[in-house]
């Protein structure tokens, strides 16, 4: 018997696009990681800072104060991992703050349903990806008692093991890492994540600060609470939420370049990103300048690529661009600790391996196992995520029934 119901959208060629952008910067974190962990420019690199590091302050004052210091925006240069993260940054503005702006307009923005949503969305994740990362540190630490845990901490030169806590555990699972706690273990990537999530919070607040609609005394509480959190999270924080903003002004401009151009303009438009990521890797420009420009650049970019309103990509492009998207957060949270644990085994003298087509034919394994690993976590969770929130939300609701009899 023939199903009934609504017809299937298609997919147009921006969202798959969107999609492999994803998935991209997801791999290209990786790659990154993958770079210093094994290859002895990057390591070098990375013991050499952190050693600068060391030597410049043996006793570094606390994350919950120095993240205050607006000096913390003034040094540092340009990575290709964190440009990468500018991208998540701008495409997250677009997606989410989208969304949410959206819903205000047509006035059926709800917090709980926000909240929700956007929670369920990153803890599904983060909290296997918590755990996992213990048992593979726990590993390094005390299986292996690898020296690189005392090197390759996620802030400068402090030892994994500083910051293999509850305490850190607990502020991660709390989006508190970089405010208040350190990331846990040796996952630092996990700082972009407290990033994001206080723009979730931070995004729906301000909508309601210039929003004429609604009451004043509505608008000042809204501000007094956006007030407080911003002065809470710190100068860093709040600095980088105009390059999250920037995708969410994205969502708000027309399409309105004629067909004939549009070509020529996404190859344009990718010509001067490329030319803006590759200007601020190799010039010792300053840090948020370097990612505010790239960001701004990229939003070009991809108000450009959201004129692609065909359906014409080939299938295969489709269907790895949506596969590498689907995985490209649990890929983000899970990889860097399976990475470390893998460059201690294999390379357990710290002989690292010079750059050569054989050095990275030997790191094809490596890549797979880190790929094929996350693919396991991400068919556990994260595509579980809708069931996941239908099953929450029918629990919710049965508690909310039975309470009410």
């Amino acid at each position: 018997m023939r199903k009934t119901g609504v017809a299937k959208r298609p997919c147009v060629d921006a969202s798959v696009h969107l999609d492999a952008i994803r998935g991209i910067a997801a791999v290209w974190v990786l790659l990154a990681h993958v770079r210093v962990l094994f290859m002895t420019e990057g390591l070098t690199a990375l013991i050499a800072g952190h050693a600068a590091a060391d030597r410049a302050d043996s006793s570094p004052e606390p994350i919950a104060i120095s993240h205050l210091r607006i000096s913390s925006l003034l040094g540092g240069h340009a990575t290709g991992s964190r440009m990468a993260v500018m991208a998540f940054f701008v495409l997250s503005g677009y997606l989410v703050g989208g969304s949410a702006l959206n819903a205000s307009r047509k006035h059926v923005f709800s917090w709980s349903q926000y909240l929700f949503q956007r929670l369920t969305r990153l803890w599904v994740v983060l909290i296997p990806a918590l755990f996992l990362c213990a048992v593979f540190d726990a590993c390094g630490m005390y299986l292996l008692k690898s020296p690189l845990y005392l090197i390759a901490g996620p802030h400068g030169g402090l030892p994994v093991s500083g910051h293999f806590t509850l305490g850190a555990f607990l502020g991660s699972a709390l989006f508190l890492q970089g405010i208040v706690t350190s990331s846990f273990g040796s996952n630092g990537p996990l700082w972009s994540l407290s990033y994001e999530f206080w723009y979730y919070i931070f995004f729906p607040l301000l909508i309601a600060v210039l929003s004429r609609s609604r009451r004043t005394s509505v608008r000042v509480k809204a501000g007094l609470l956006l007030a407080l959190l911003l002065a809470m999270s710190g100068w860093k924080i709040d600095a980088y939420f105009l390059i999250w903003l920037m995708g969410a002004g994205v969502a708000c401009l027309p399409l309105r370049l004629p067909r004939r151009m549009r070509k020529m303009s996404m190859a344009a438009a990718g010509f001067i990103l490329v030319a803006a990521i590759t200007l601020a890797l190799r010039f010792p420009i300053n840090l948020f300048c370097a990612e505010f420009a790239v960001g701004a650049v990229f939003s070009l970019f991809l108000w450009v690529v959201l004129h692609a309103q065909d359906v014409s990509v080939h299938p295969l492009y489709r269907a790895s661009a949506q596969t590498l998207s689907g995985m490209s957060y649990t890929l983000y949270l899970s990889h860097f600790p399976m990475l470390l644990l893998l460059s201690c085994v294999l390379l357990p003298t710290r002989k690292l391996w010079a750059l050569s087509a054989f050095s990275l034919l030997k790191l094809l394994p490596v890549l797979a196992l880190v790929f094929a690993a996350s693919w396991l976590v991400y068919s556990c969770f994260e595509r579980n995520t809708p069931a996941i929130r239908n099953w929450l939300r029918m629990r919710f609701e049965g508690k909310r029934a039975y309470a009410l009899r």
